[in-house]
């Protein structure tokens, strides 16, 4: 395979990676769902003793593993638009449109414009499903074609098919247009953060905010769960509505982060913008790169491991997906002439997975034994 930016695949082989692709994520929302909660862990528990945290500044909820899960499974709802999806016991939920998608070299992953591309979908879907013929159409157009001897018994099978494939486009348009996406565009913005009250506690409310981004420039999908308390003389930054929490206009376009900063950072970049706002716990996950025979450019930092180039020469087929998750914390608050800051701390905190196919799972557990990396099989 002669390497290049990316690389286009249809048919068969599509469904298969797509297939992939879902069964790996699924497989990691199963184990991060089930992973100890970090602030029970006993690591951080003795760096909280050592540091005299004030744990009571970190209520039971935060870094609750079911949350992160949560987040996890929409962005494998996200690429799960790019695939076409059966559904035995409900037909009417069939969708595809997708007949080919674009994989990045960097990433194994799909390639960004397939998301663009699903984007301007959704924008376009009411004129898109104007154009399209009904369901009623359909079924008559099919009714016709059976009741005439004039078509061949191979054409009444393609163009049965033909017909079930445009039914099943029309479905995706349908669903589409109402399905919360992550706001692909060219600069690779966020989705629209959600904020919710944890608590109420003296003159202070906690607040979780939970993000998911695509990033345009790496190609992967990241999460971020941030906690913050806010003080009620400041309570501009959260209003609670009938329709849920609204964050400030000036608070939610801060929460653009790039891939390399860090949980830390992000805690000192909110708790210096935004007086009265006390962010205290970041969790950050980078949902990839996706390694398989793909993921060849030789430019990028997501080098594949030496188990998976072993793996591909057995296996072609094959795609191992990473995922790293960073926790910082920073429950003490120190004085300073500006006010009252978060203290930080700069410790890397953090879960490793690797999620593979089950047939190599020993494999791939033999080649990090003794890492602090979980290998999840699918």
């Amino acid at each position: 395979m002669n390497q290049a930016s990316q690389y286009t695949i249809k048919g068969g082989e599509k469904n298969a990676y797509m297939r992939q692709v879902n069964s790996a994520l699924a497989a990691l929302v199963s184990a991060v769902s089930g992973t100890k909660n970090i602030v029970l862990t006993e690591t951080l528990r003795e760096f909280g003793k050592k540091h005299e945290w004030d744990w009571s500044r970190i209520p039971n909820i935060v870094d609750n593993p079911a949350a992160l899960a949560e987040q996890i499974k929409l962005v494998q709802e996200q690429y799960q638009w790019l695939d076409w999806l059966t559904f035995p016991n409900e037909p009417q939920m069939n969708r595809g449109y997708f007949d080919e998608i674009e994989i990045n070299s960097n990433t194994g992953l799909p390639w960004q414009y397939n998301f663009i591309t699903l984007q301007r979908l959704k924008e376009q879907s009411p004129q898109l499903l104007e154009e399209m013929p009904s369901y009623d159409q359909s079924a008559q157009q099919l009714a016709d074609m059976l009741k005439t001897d004039d078509v061949s018994i191979d054409q009444v099978v393609m163009q049965a098919g033909n017909i079930q494939t445009a039914a099943m486009k029309r479905n995706f348009l349908e669903q589409l247009t109402n399905a919360e996406l992550v706001g692909y565009n060219l600069i690779g913005k966020c989705k629209e953060p959600k904020a919710v009250k944890i608590e109420r506690r003296g003159g202070e409310t906690c607040w979780a905010i939970n993000l998911v981004s695509y990033s345009l420039a790496s190609g992967m999908f990241q999460i971020y769960i941030i906690h913050a308390w806010e003080e009620m003389l400041h309570s501009s930054y959260f209003t609670e509505t009938e329709n849920g929490v609204e964050i400030a206009p000036m608070l939610k376009a801060s929460l653009n982060f790039s891939e390399e900063n860090t949980g830390w950072f992000i805690i000192s970049k909110l708790d210096e913008d935004f007086p009265g706002l006390h962010p205290f716990h970041v969790t950050r996950a980078l949902i990839g790169p996706f390694e398989n025979r793909f993921l060849t450019s030789s430019s990028n930092p997501y080098q594949r491991l030496p188990v998976t180039g072993a793996i591909l020469k057995d296996d072609q087929n094959a795609g191992i997906l990473r995922a790293s998750i960073q926790y910082s914390f920073a429950p003490n608050t120190i004085n300073t002439k500006e006010g009252v800051k978060q203290e930080l701390y700069m410790e890397d905190w953090r879960d490793e997975f690797i999620v593979c196919p089950s047939q190599y799972s020993a494999q791939v557990s033999g080649s990090v034994e003794g890492q602090k990396v979980r290998v999840v099989k699918y």
